[in-house]
């Protein structure tokens, strides 16, 4: 991962906690679909749930559902 796909990775975070929790799924699909799909390597891929899900669990509970459910579509 890039320092530049890093830096948009905190921003995208930052995006998400800002957001009320009854726009979460529609913000979610808009802002991380796309940003993962911009990676080029499953390695970056990974480390981008991996950092989404430290940082999920420090802060936002409710968006485990909605990663969960996003991820499997990206894996399909």
């Amino acid at each position: 991962m890039t320092i530049t796909q890093h830096s948009e990775l905190r921003q995208l975070l930052q995006k998400l906690e800002s957001i009320p929790e009854n726009e979460i799924s529609q913000v979610f699909e808009n802002l991380w679909v796309p940003y993962i799909l911009s990676l080029e390597t499953e390695d970056d891929k990974a480390l981008a749930f991996k950092l989404l899900y430290e940082w999920q669990s420090e802060r936002l509970d409710q968006l485990l559902g909605v990663i969960q459910e996003f991820e499997s579509k990206i894996a399909a």
